[in-house]
This record gives C-alpha cells, sequence and structure tokens, in this order.
C-alpha cells in the first residue's frame, strides 16, 4: 500500500508537470504535440520501471497506481458525468478544472472532430475515458517490461 501511494504520487507529480510544460508549449508550433509525446514515452517507461520495481505488472497493482495518480481526474470526470446523466447541481468550475487536468492530452484531442448529441459535446465523453486509457497504458508498459533494470526517463 505504502509503495502504492509513493508510486503514485511520483506520476501525479509527473502529470502535474506536463500540465504547465505542455500549457507552455502550445505557444509554439508542433512543440505541444512533441510534449505530449514526451509525456506518453515517460508514462509508458515509468510503468515499465515500476512493474520491475515491484515485480509486478498485474493489473491490479499498477492500475491501483495509476488510479491514485489519476484521482483527481477521475472525481472531476465523475462529477461532470453526474452533472451531464443526473442533472446534479456540480460547480461550473468542474468541467473546466477536468479540461485542465487532461492538458497533456489535449494535442491529440485536437485533431479529433467531436459531434455533438442531444446538445451535449461528445468531447467530454473523451474526458471521461482519459483516466483510464492512462492506467491501460501503464498496465500495457508493465506487462512489456523485461527483467531488465528499466529507467523511468528513457536513454
Amino acid at each position: 500500500m505504502k509503495n502504492t501511494i509513493r508510486w503514485g504520487a511520483h506520476l501525479l507529480l509527473i502529470h502535474l508537470y506536463f500540465i504547465l510544460i505542455v500549457w507552455l508549449a502550445g505557444y509554439f508550433p508542433g512543440l505541444a504535440l512533441l510534449a505530449m509525446g514526451v509525456y506518453l514515452v515517460i508514462i509508458w517507461q515509468a510503468g515499465r520501471f515500476i512493474a520491475h520495481a515491484t515485480k509486478s505488472s498485474s493489473l491490479m497493482t499498477l492500475g491501483a497506481i495509476g488510479l491514485f495518480a489519476q484521482l483527481p481526474g477521475l472525481v472531476l470526470a465523475g462529477a461532470c458525468l453526474a452533472f451531464y446523466l443526473y442533472n446534479i447541481s456540480v460547480p461550473g468550475d468542474a468541467a473546466f478544472a477536468l479540461q485542465l487536468w487532461h492538458t497533456p492530452f489535449m494535442p491529440l484531442l485536437t485533431f479529433v472532430s467531436f459531434p455533438v448529441y442531444q446538445g451535449y459535446n461528445l468531447y467530454f465523453l473523451a474526458l471521461f475515458i482519459l483516466p483510464v486509457f492512462y492506467v491501460l497504458l501503464l498496465w500495457a508498459a508493465g506487462r512489456t517490461s523485461s527483467g531488465q533494470e528499466q529507467s523511468p526517463v528513457p536513454r
């Protein structure tokens, strides 16, 4: 449990740094895509490193670490989903905070044209799915880890 929280906190910190990095890189053409690519590579390598360090590539272990790292995004996605599905009152800043949380993935989402269905923009569905994608990315990276020592940062 202690290691799960520790690894999740490391990944949470990486995510927070990349929110700032991708936002700043957005001012320069193409650099935001590069920053997003670097983020995905770092998350992939971190998943491999964590699987090697914990000697477990199970969905349970890496899923718990990924869920801890994406807990703010999951809470915000749940709040926004409750608003859209059940019309429960949620502060208006929750949708903004959810978009801000997914800033590292925004360059990828700009290439997709999302339709509007019954007054709801399907763009928000992509935001609800991204935390699950993050956990699956960690798990897939952990499943491909070899017995060799891996560094969380690509060389």
